[in-house]
């Protein structure tokens, strides 16, 4: 880069001294013959210069390009196969609560790894059996139909109890939103990287069976089951963390969540000091000690808000946005920083090299700390737009799980008017909000706790309640067209089968009119 000002400043003067020069100048023609043959070299080494980096940039980019299962969104993922595995490896099993645990650790303020509930609590088991089963309706993410009209029906018979469907003849009613078949649905599909990396040295059968290794990533492996960790942190807070199979994703859920979820009335309540009785009461009177230590159960609204948050963080695991957060925020950010700064000081060096090396760095840093600002706000961008994308994607899960999926709107719709919480959060900026083995912040990518005109990483609750409203509506055009589509077919298939069924009875009833040539 710092030989382009030096050519830039040739060719000036080339171009300078060819236009004073005539053309037909006896004493300068040679001269004139040597500058135009530099000129040329020079722009051949320009383009070199500015065109090659670029293009190879630019199929960096388009080999890493992806489309986002069940959305359609294009993606940019910088990893390749064998660093998307390194990370996975120190993420399986155990490896995922190690680094939770780091996680919690960075972000306690006093430095200390916060209570963790065990499994034999009933809040554990009542979370656990939810999410298990939204994990359940993961396969039905994965069908595609290219007939609406058989896919809403076949839904109406497998959801008969759960959506309240009934059918009438062509028509289905029901009284849930229905989801409509996706036009990507969740199958990974490899990047351009991967199927080049996959690409046999030679094309002979030996070449294939010695090769390039296969790798394969593991995002393109579906996580189900996830892991749980619930931690007793007043926050009104969960996040989602890691990624591929074998447990190196999971959802780490707060207990202030539950808190306020449950609500009072159904804390598990103080065990009562039973009075004493004699023995010939106790013959006659009820039992009640063991009633007394049963858990409380959730009502059905208390499930369908803490299935909307285990939706939401699910879908971040089952679209890898972690993933996606990471090769922005660690290598194309960056990059782009990077080649951006270098521009800039490239093109001032001819100006800041009069006045010093000192000018220079001042004006290297005021343009890094501008440029910084710039990713940091397209990062803030990013993280919002990963949060609609979660937010619609719940709302499938949940229909496919048997669940209403406007209690989406109804949750975040009752967000807006509850205050927000009085401890600040962790940082969530999305450059720190990565997946490595030990990151330093935790990234929560559910709460939208902001206040107004706050600028937060997280979506405001009006704006998702839009776009949910806008994506439930959708799906209420979709059924009506297909459901439409079927009445015209079914309308033209019975008009087609009355006229070929006249055509027939009149041809076997009607007499011929020429008796003398029979």
């Amino acid at each position: 880069m710092s030989l382009l000002p030096v050519i830039f400043l040739k060719l000036k003067f080339a171009s300078r001294f060819l236009r004073k020069v005539p053309a037909d100048h006896p004493h300068y023609a040679q001269k004139r013959e040597r500058v135009l043959r530099i000129r040329w070299k020079l722009w051949m080494i320009m383009g070199v210069l500015v065109v090659v980096p670029l293009t190879l940039f630019t199929s960096a980019i388009l080999a890493s390009l992806e489309r986002t299962p069940l959305t359609g969104r294009m993606r940019l993922i910088m990893l390749s196969a064998e660093e998307e595995e390194a990370i996975a490896r120190e993420l399986k099993g155990a490896g995922w609560y190690t680094s939770v645990a780091q996680i919690l650790v960075n972000a306690s303020p006093s430095g200390t790894m916060p209570r963790v509930i065990p499994p034999d609590d009933w809040r554990w088991n009542w979370v656990e059996q939810t999410l298990r089963q939204l994990e359940r309706a993961v396969p039905k993410l994965q069908e595609h139909s290219d007939n609406p009209a058989a896919w809403y029906a076949a839904w109406v018979k497998e959801h008969p109890g759960e959506t309240h469907a009934h059918l009438e003849g062509p028509e289905w009613k029901t009284t849930a939103p229905i989801p409509p078949p996706p036009q990507y649905p969740l199958i990974p599909r490899p990047r351009v990287a991967q199927l080049l990396h996959e690409i046999p040295v030679s094309p002979t059968a030996e070449g294939h069976k010695h090769g390039h290794g296969h790798h394969h990533s593991p995002h393109a492996q579906l996580g189900p089951p996830y892991s749980l960790l619930l931690v007793d942190l007043p926050e009104s807070n969960a996040l989602s963390y890691g990624f591929g199979g074998d447990g190196g994703g999971g959802i780490v859920v707060y207990s202030g969540f539950l808190d306020e979820v449950l609500g009072s009335a159904n804390k598990p309540s103080s065990p009562v000091k039973p009075e004493s009785k004699s023995w010939l009461n106790g013959l006659f009177s009820p039992d009640t000690t063991s009633k007394s230590n049963e858990p409380p159960q959730p009502t059905a609204e208390q499930t369908k808000k803490l299935a909307t948050l285990l939706a939401h963080e699910l879908s971040h695991l089952l679209l890898n946005h972690h993933l996606e957060t990471l090769s922005s925020g660690t290598i194309f950010l960056p990059s782009v920083i990077g080649i951006v700064s270098d521009v800039v000081r490239v093109l001032l060096f001819p100006i800041t090299m009069v006045m010093g090396p000192f000018v220079n760095d001042a004006v290297a840093n005021f343009t890094k700390v501008g440029l910084d600002d710039i990713a940091r706000s397209g990062s803030t961008c990013q993280s919002r737009e990963l949060e609609f994308e979660a937010d619609i994607v719940s709302a499938r899960i949940l229909a496919s799980a048997g669940f209403d999926p406007r209690c989406t709107v109804d949750f975040w719709e009752g967000r807006q008017h509850s205050p927000p919480a009085s401890q600040p959060l962790p940082d969530t900026d999305p450059s720190q909000r990565v997946v490595t083995p030990l990151p330093s912040v935790p990234g929560t990518f559910w709460t939208s706790r902001s206040a107004a005109g706050e600028d937060g990483s997280h979506p405001l609750d009006q704006a998702r309640v839009h776009k949910l409203k806008k994506e439930l509506g959708r799906w209420e055009r979709e059924k009506a067209y297909a459901m439409g589509k079927m009445k015209i077919d079914s309308w033209a298939r019975g008009a087609c089968e009355a006229s070929i069924k006249g055509l027939k009875w009149k041809r076997e009833k009607k007499p011929c009119k020429d008796q003398n040539w029979q």
